[in-house]
């Protein structure tokens, strides 16, 4: 039948069609369709796959901790309490819905309120803990596109009641609700579902350590005194040296960031850096570096050798309390 097209005598060869051609080939398509019809052949065709979607939102939640207890000291002001990572899959989630139980030892009544942040951007009004402890979050128009998304509750104490220990607890099947899914189908936790412990007490305490340095373009020794906060944050308020020999007229210049804070000066082998408490702040989880260098009664450079840190006050912010630390720090 289709003698005319293909000579059997040759060998198959390539054959470039230019623009010409395309009405030829268009009427030998339409030629062999009918032939093949005309035999009652029937041809399927594959059609192309189609992505699938799915229906509903996937939320996957891990809380974030530290696996350690964390001292704060009352009040609480806007403290993070729990803080996890939600990953929002292929459609946007409707977050309905959130609760967890608030364990540990306090009086409800001292909880001026937990408040909900969704990516650093508060969501809904502030609650409190019902009378068996359980805060709830009822949501509307919250909705978490795909990807990655920072929640967190944060709570706030009133200066008087008691407030010991903190926890909060999560239940992976009915803790988050997204959209009409009340039995949890949609979300997957993470174990483990308790944040970490936070511990409140009554004040809180300093920490120090002291590392050597020079100061190549001064060609001078020096020292550095780190401190650090434990449960709040200090103003610091004093420094005291002590020396093993009389060092009467020479002095301490102290300095923050290059920048001069003050002088002990001795009298005899012991002197006090009087600070002011607006100056320098002691900052919990974070050091604060003081440097340290040593001025001789005429002026020159003095060695710090044989100089230690023996005590350092600083006022609590949150307690109001004086933190007293008493040591012996050589500077060198």
């Amino acid at each position: 039948m289709f003698d005319h097209l293909v000579d059997s005598s040759t060998r198959p060869r390539t054959v470039k069609l230019g623009a010409h051609h395309h009405s030829a080939v268009f009427l030998i398509v339409v030629g062999v369709v009918s032939s093949v019809l005309a035999l009652n052949i029937k041809l399927f065709f594959l059609p192309q796959p189609i992505p699938l979607q799915a229906s509903e939102p996937k939320v996957s939640v891990a809380l974030i901790r530290e696996n350690t207890a964390v001292k704060m000291v009352a009040p609480l002001q806007s403290v993070s309490i729990a803080s996890m990572d939600v990953e929002v899959k292929y459609k946007t989630a409707a977050l309905k819905k959130l609760q967890f139980l608030l364990e540990g030892v306090y009086d409800i009544l001292a909880i001026e309120g937990l408040t909900l942040y969704i990516n650093n951007i508060q969501a809904g009004y502030p609650v409190t803990p019902d009378a068996d402890g359980v805060v709830t979050y009822e949501l509307e128009r919250v909705y978490l596109r795909p990807g990655m998304h920072r929640v967190s509750v944060h709570i706030s104490t009133l200066q008087d009641g008691e407030v010991v220990l903190l926890q909060s607890v999560f239940d992976p099947d009915t803790s988050f609700q997204v959209g009409d899914d009340a039995n949890g189908s949609l979300v997957s936790m993470v174990f483990p579902y308790k944040s970490d412990e936070f511990v409140i007490l009554e004040h809180g305490s300093l920490g120090a350590f002291v590392r050597p340095g020079v100061d190549v373009a001064a060609g001078q020794e020096t020292a550095t005194l780190s401190l650090y906060g434990e449960a709040e944050d200090f103003r610091l308020q004093e420094l005291t040296f002590a020396a093993e020999q009389d060092l009467t007229g020479s002095r301490l210049d102290l300095f923050l960031n290059d920048a001069f804070i003050t002088s002990a000066l001795f009298d005899g082998d012991s002197a006090i850096a009087d600070i002011d408490e607006t100056v320098v702040r002691v900052f919990t989880g974070k050091n604060t570096h003081i440097t340290i260098r040593g001025v001789s009664a005429d002026e020159a450079n003095m060695t710090l050798d044989g100089i230690h840190v023996t005590d350092v006050h600083a006022l609590g912010l949150y307690s109001n309390a004086v933190a007293a630390l008493n040591l012996e720090l050589d500077l060198l």
